[in-house]
């Protein structure tokens, strides 16, 4: 399966809670093995920087990309 990239900012309760809800797809059998990769947009914007122009908020999601 496919890693997903979350980003995310330090103190987002939103981005808490969709932290909460994919670790509790990870326990379904199916999504055992999604691999999600967290990117700080506050520490990391070199990382976030390629996908500044499809998001406007955190958290944000990306599947299959890159």
């Amino acid at each position: 399966m496919k890693k997903v990239i979350m980003i995310k900012i330090p103190g987002c309760p939103y981005c808490a809670k969709a932290r909460k809800a994919i670790s509790l797809l990870q326990e379904e059998e199916p999504y055992k093995d999604i691999r999600v990769e967290e990117i700080d947009e506050t520490t990391q914007p070199d990382l976030a920087a390629p996908y500044g122009k499809d998001y406007y908020y955190v958290p944000s999601l990306f599947a299959n990309v890159r």
